[in-house]
């Protein structure tokens, strides 16, 4: 396709974003950069800091708004709030900008911010988790939710990445009066199945083992001590492999070892690669008690692995039970739904999530049903499609 002239200030687009570090708000940046282009859209992005992780598209015009790289103290972040607004203010009005897009909460007050200061674009913020959580994280906490109260209503369009996103920040802001919309986030499937192919670097799984995975940061938020204290309620023919890494990995451990399962749970560490682990495992336990739109639980249904998740506020129910009331949610002692897409357990309902696991392991035939089904449901976030639903927000195609 033709590209379309960069000289067309009324679709000219920014992508804006802290950085294109490691996560996976940057990885749907990248994807909607390399689409975008493919199809000749006037696109380029802009960063607020130097952390590139993903590649940049070849000939892709980028902005740097500063030289940091991410590890700055929280307080110099926000206090270089309005320099890197006033910095996108003189890009929007010297480039005719038409649309700033804003993915992740820092890059959405400068967008903001630069509307205050008269940049005249139109504003879309792309809301990457639930705004809630900052009810529990203090002063921190309270500064950010104060930014989000005041900034927010300055967008033309808020995307949210789910239904219980967007449930969420109305619960919280039931005045705002902004438009809003839910896009989900784009996977490259082929991509992601060529890689699941492969085989994996630093383990092998054993033919007499029954085995769960799990793929994240090992932070509290997860939950992980939940599939560890699961995993010593079953066989000994059932391992767990843990792919990640953060700063719960040593309590992790101990839990293991406090359960006499050490050496039945597999920490592998990260890997550039995770979907070479998780296509070869027997299920895919997610326990986390919040989530946004979990990357990890549509990549899982793509690599073809039966799926059993924590029924928290964002995601999973959306994911893997679509057709049911969304603000449903299963409490302890509910025990098991069987969704369309997979299955689905109350958050810290271990005891759900044993027989989850036990079901599946005694009926292969379901098994390989929602493995099967579970393809057909990650069809439904590929990137073409995803991608196209951007474009219209933007370009109104």
């Amino acid at each position: 396709m033709s590209e379309v002239p960069l000289a067309d200030a009324e679709s000219r687009l920014v992508l804006l974003i802290n950085s294109l570090g490691n996560g996976g708000a940057e990885r749907v940046v990248s994807i909607l950069l390399d689409r975008l282009r493919q199809q000749g859209k006037p696109v380029q992005l802009v960063c607020l800091e130097r952390n590139d992780f993903y590649a940049i598209p070849e000939g892709m015009n980028v902005t740097y708004l500063s030289d940091f790289n991410g590890q700055e103290p929280g307080w110099k972040k926000l206090l270089y709030l309005p320099v890197f607004a006033w910095k996108l203010r003189r890009l929007v009005k010297s480039q005719s900008i038409a649309v700033v897009q804003s993915h992740v909460y820092r890059a959405n007050y400068v967008n903001g911010l630069a509307r205050l200061l008269g940049a005249g674009h139109r504003a879309q913020m792309v809301n990457v988790g639930q705004v809630s959580l900052y009810e529990q994280e203090g002063w921190l906490g309270k500064i950010n939710l104060w930014l989000i109260r005041w900034l927010y209503p300055r967008a033309e369009l808020l995307i949210l990445k789910s239904q219980g996103m967007k449930a969420d920040l109305m619960r919280l802001m039931p005045q705002l009066k902004v438009a809003q919309t839910v896009i989900h986030n784009p996977y490259d499937v082929e991509k992601i199945q060529q890689q699941a192919q492969r085989e994996p670097v630093n383990w092998k799984k054993s033919a007499d083992k029954f085995t769960l995975v799990s793929v994240g940061r090992l932070i509290p938020l997860k939950q992980l001590d939940d599939v560890i204290t699961a995993l010593a309620k079953l066989s000994e023919s059932v391992e767990l492999v843990l792919v990640g890494d953060g700063p719960h990995k040593d309590f992790l451990k101990g839990v293991a070892k406090a359960q006499g399962v050490d050496e039945r749970v597999v920490f592998v560490g990260r890997q550039e690669n995770p979907f070479s682990y998780v296509a070869r495992a027997d299920a895919f336990v997610m326990a986390s008690r919040s989530e946004g739109f979990p990357n990890v639980l549509a990549e899982a249904l793509l690599c073809g692995v039966p799926c059993i998740a924590a029924d928290c506020t964002s995601g999973p129910r959306e994911i893997l039970a679509p057709d049911s009331a969304q603000d449903k949610q299963l409490q302890p002692g509910d025990g098991v739904e069987w969704a369309q897409f997979g299955a689905l357990v109350a958050v810290g309902d271990v005891k759900a999530l044993v027989q989850a696991i036990e079901h599946l392991m005694h009926n292969p035939q379901q098994a390989q049903a929602y493995a099967q089904l579970g393809r057909v449901r990650g069809q439904d976030f590929n990137s073409e499609t995803i991608v196209r639903q951007y474009a219209q927000v933007v370009w109104h195609e």
